[in-house]
């Protein structure tokens, strides 16, 4: 599971040095899916859930489960991402900060769940609950 957590705390930091304004989700997926095969890593929601991405790509009032697509991001976007892998039993932690509501959505697309009027950001770590204390593998 620490390798595991390597791989995606690795994933994520070169994933976070590529957004940057101009670039669609669609192209930040593609780099995720690279980097998935080149560490001979399944990406969860792609290979546990048939997600149509390697990563869960939510800009500004999208909470979770933002399907990539032609979303541009602009300078200011809050962009965030899901890409756990499955091995074992463990607790994923999503807290979510909103600018102002409290409730979520779920959209039209079956996964992507958002805010009406609100930025979200949200950040996750895996954590893996053993007989000795919680690991925590993302950092």
């Amino acid at each position: 599971m620490k390798e595991i957590g390597r791989i995606v705390a690795s994933i994520r930091d070169k994933w976070v040095q590529r957004t940057v304004p101009g670039i669609t989700t669609k192209e930040l997926d593609d780099i995720a899916e690279e980097l998935f095969k080149k560490e001979g890593a399944v990406s969860a929601p792609k290979g546990e859930y048939n997600f149509p991405g390697y990563t869960c790509i939510s800009v500004n009032e999208e909470v979770a489960h933002g399907i990539p697509g032609d979303r541009v991001i602009r300078e200011g976007d809050i962009v965030t991402d899901d890409e756990l892998l499955k091995e074992g039993m463990v607790i994923v932690f999503e807290p979510f900060i909103s600018t102002f509501e409290e409730e979520v959505f779920q959209k039209g697309d079956g996964w992507t769940f958002a805010t009406k009027k609100s930025y979200v950001a949200q950040m996750e770590h895996t954590i893996i609950l053993t007989k000795n204390g919680p690991i925590i593998v993302t950092l």
